[in-house]
């Protein structure tokens, strides 16, 4: 028999898990392990962006400077250009000894050296961003480079952008009667006599007679101005050519109206005081100039030139 009284077993009821605090840290960990590559990826995007802004592609590194990378035969990298260790070590035996060191210590070699390098390097590679020169495998970014060749290059780099750096020529025609000290006529006499020579020329030359090579030629072979200033030969003409914000003559009021003027355009006959022994400073020279050449420039000189371009190249030192 069945024995009703007997009590039916109950089911179970599941329990539910409770939450596991190891779960908590490491969903906070893969938060933070995700948060750390996204900051990675990010910077490394933004590099190759930055390295090869404009080509819209990730740059490609010729296999024989890779495997120079891998096996630690780079020293530097300018912008473009690849400085192997062989050839930096050349580059040191050769580098004389520095003056301006009082300790020239092999550190302090290495670091006048990649300086050096750099600077050239990045001369170069911007010469020829605005066409200047051809770079060549010779001095250029290989691993065998004519380091002899490469100053020279640099060198002549260097001439043609001071050269092409001046903003203003001319020429100047001046006769002193007071230089240093009143000349023997004494300074009335002297004054009148250097007027009535300059100023005919003056006239000559605004009017299209006369050239100022010509006019300073007859100033020349004035005997009678040997009496109000003993080297009035070496001053009756100067032919100048000027960087911006150099210095033309000794008055910058008259400096002022050389670079007023328009090309082939003249000054007026300016009366200009200085210093005279025993006199204090007073009317001194006659003199007037003529601009031949002017342009506008992006830049002083050399040095300045570098400046303005050297951010634009990127340097790494392996």
């Amino acid at each position: 028999m069945i024995n009703s009284s007997a009590q039916t077993p109950k089911q179970a009821t599941p329990k539910l898990p409770k939450p596991r605090k190891n779960n908590l840290v490491f969903v906070v960990l893969l938060i933070v392990g995700i948060a750390i590559c996204a900051i990675f990826l990010f910077n490394y995007l933004k590099k190759i962006n930055r390295n090869n802004q404009g080509q819209g592609i990730e740059e490609v590194v010729d296999p024989e400077i890779q495997s120079a990378l891998d096996n630690d035969q780079i020293a530097l990298k300018v912008g473009e250009e690849y400085i192997y260790r062989t050839t930096f070590d050349e580059m040191l035996i050769k580098l004389p000894p520095s003056a301006m060191v009082s300790e020239d210590t092999p550190e302090n070699k290495k670091m006048r050296l990649s300086e050096k390098i750099i600077k050239n390097s990045i001369t170069l590679q911007q010469a020829k961003k605005e066409e200047l020169m051809q770079l060549d495998s010779n001095f250029y970014n290989s691993k065998s480079i004519d380091y002899a060749k490469r100053v020279g290059v640099v060198n002549t780099v260097i001439k043609d952008l001071n050269d092409s750096s001046y903003d203003i020529e001319g020429s100047i025609i001046a006769i002193w009667f007071a230089n240093v000290k009143v000349g023997k006529l004494g300074l009335v006499e002297g004054k009148k006599l250097a007027y009535e020579t300059i100023k005919p020329l003056y006239d000559s030359i605004k009017a299209g007679e006369m050239t100022m090579e010509e006019a300073a030629e007859i100033i020349k072979a004035n005997e009678k101005l040997f009496n109000i200033d003993p080297v009035y030969q070496g001053n009756a003409h100067h032919i100048f050519k000027q960087r911006k914000g150099e210095r033309i003559t000794f008055s910058l009021d008259f400096d002022n109206e050389i670079r007023s003027l328009d090309v082939g355009k003249m000054t007026g006959l300016n009366l200009i005081k200085d210093s005279v022994d025993d006199e204090g400073y007073i009317e001194a020279v006659y003199m007037f100039a003529k601009v031949d050449k002017k342009k506008d420039t992006k830049y002083v000189d050399y040095n300045d030139w570098f400046e303005q371009n050297k951010n634009n190249y990127e340097v790494t030192r392996y």
